[in-house]
């Protein structure tokens, strides 16, 4: 029994460590030459966090997705989104590259994956104090990002970006060649070999693109609406 009992303990006690890892270790003898990572958050959403090692910015709203990624305290820095466009170009582009101390140059930017939503999310919050010409237009500035370097590859399938851009162009009465605007914000958008759903079908052709004016000007009040709800940060 007594055997049977141990080796039952011993099991159980191998099974925790496979499953649970980092909580055996927390538990056991700490490892040596591990450097101590703090777990990035962000609650609030008001702020991006920026990994100084990498040059790379998250976006942590609770909204949107949970960030799981550990960095070292001291590579981490806050940037408040209320000006981070000035914020990130202070970041030094020189950052450590290597263990022998090479340097990459790699401008401080948005993790290139989620980046459609960042923007989204930056575009939404210039319309925050109301759709005028003004914050539409700050708003399309803000999306035209996405569609260039080094984000645009990335973004070349983000559809609800290309509809936010459709309705802040289309909504913007001061703007009257609409489709010469939107060809403008994705001119660097490569469409080869992309597969557009029938309802996108309209990113890339100018007809289609006019054909949609009129009834989107029909529902402006209530897609206004909507697009206000999305408003976050």
């Amino acid at each position: 029994m007594k055997r049977r009992k141990f080796l039952g303990l011993s099991l159980a006690a191998l099974g925790a460590q496979v499953l649970f890892p980092s909580f055996s270790s927390a538990q056991g003898r700490p490892r040596t030459g591990k450097k101590k990572r703090d777990k990035v958050t962000a609650a609030d959403g008001q702020a991006f966090v920026l990994n100084a090692k990498t040059n790379v910015a998250h976006f942590m709203h609770p909204k949107i997705y949970k960030f799981k990624h550990k960095v070292l305290a001291k590579n981490m820095r806050a940037i408040p989104i209320a000006n981070w466009r000035s914020e990130m170009q202070k970041v030094p582009s020189q950052i450590v590259g290597n263990k022998k101390g090479g340097t990459n140059n790699i401008a401080a930017h948005f993790d290139k994956r989620k980046s459609d939503v960042v923007f989204e999310n930056l575009a939404l919050k210039n319309l925050a104090g109301g759709f005028t010409g003004s914050s539409l237009a700050k708003a399309q500035a803000t999306i035209s990002l996405a569609f260039a370097a080094p984000y645009v590859a990335h973004n070349r399938t983000s559809w609800r970006l290309f509809d936010l851009l459709y309705k802040v162009i289309v909504y913007n009465d001061s703007i009257i060649d609409k489709w010469g605007a939107y060809q403008g914000t994705v001119k660097n958008v490569d469409f080869t070999g992309i597969a557009i759903p029938g309802t996108n079908s309209w990113v890339n052709d100018e007809a289609l693109f006019n054909s949609k004016i009129n009834k989107q000007l029909r529902k402006k009040d209530s897609n206004m609406a909507k697009i206000a709800k999305r408003i976050i940060i």
